[in-house]
């Protein structure tokens, strides 16, 4: 069983990004913005993304971030050590993971195929875990949705890069909070206003049983600032929602402190806000 998984240095910021179509002003470029509303669509249910360097690039992982695919869409990353290279040093397809368990289902109420964004509103990102590490100077992303009801696929973030994998998972009892931001005051007249600001996701957990490594890449963490990082908590689970709600791009939020525990472990907790 995988651990958690943090996406650090995203490598994709760099880079030179192309896209086979894009629509409109909603271009492929956008992909590489933190805000969520500047996103990239394609034109059609199939793309393609790529990404290059100049300088070569540690990678053993994609995410496609915040995206409108279906339970039926499949990812294929091809890493290329050479630009113009035909044959890829590792190639691996996954399927997205957003489909409702079977007993959970609305049948005859729900759609067959539901785009990840209508399951509690919780865009699902599509994680790309290669098995190991390649030196590469370009990464293709073929995205295939034939089904997709939109008529188009949609992401609004790239990451691309080497991942840390901590050697304990969090202990139990991680958090996660959805954050209504909405602000109210009274009126004179004593009614109740409202002012809705939209609601974003919160994670706290706390490790108890870190090694030197983990400890080394969290003190990094919060030497980059406020800067995000891509988190997912299950990156190998088949529950879709609990996987969906606990993976997403955010700056850290607290300070590091760790506590050393006993001999070469530590413990520290970790808290996150989902960038909105």
């Amino acid at each position: 069983m995988a651990n958690l998984r943090i996406l650090a240095d995203n490598v994709a910021d760099t880079a030179a990004l192309a896209a086979s179509s894009s629509a409109g002003g909603l271009v492929v470029g956008n992909l590489q913005d933190d805000e969520r509303a500047a996103v990239w669509r394609s034109v059609g249910t199939s793309a393609t993304l790529t990404a290059t360097w100049s300088d070569p690039q540690f990678i053993d992982s994609a995410v496609l971030g915040w995206s409108n695919l279906t339970a039926l869409a499949t990812v294929t990353v091809r890493v290329f050590a050479e630009v113009a290279d035909a044959a890829p040093v590792a190639e691996l397809t996954t399927t997205v993971d957003s489909a409702r368990p079977l007993g959970e289902f609305a049948w005859g109420i729900a759609p067959l195929v539901q785009p990840s964004a209508g399951e509690g509103g919780v865009p699902q990102s599509a994680q790309v875990w290669l098995p190991g590490i390649a030196l590469a100077k370009k990464v293709e992303i073929e995205i295939a949705d034939p089904s997709n009801p939109a008529g188009y696929l949609q992401a609004a973030r790239l990451s691309i890069g080497m991942r840390h994998e901590v050697t304990h998972n969090p202990v139990y009892g991680i958090r996660l909070r959805i954050v209504d931001a909405a602000k109210t005051s009274r009126a004179e007249s004593q009614a109740l206003r409202i002012e809705q600001q939209g609601t974003y996701r919160a994670l706290d957990m706390d490790f108890a049983y870190l090694r030197e490594a983990d400890v080394h890449f969290f003190q990094s963490l919060a030497a980059r600032g406020k800067r995000p990082i891509f988190v997912s908590v299950f990156p190998d689970r088949p529950d879709s929602r609990r996987h969906a709600y606990a993976m997403f791009c955010a700056p850290a939020q607290q300070q590091h402190e760790s506590a050393y525990q006993y001999l070469a472990t530590w413990s520290q907790g970790l808290s996150l806000e989902e960038i909105a």
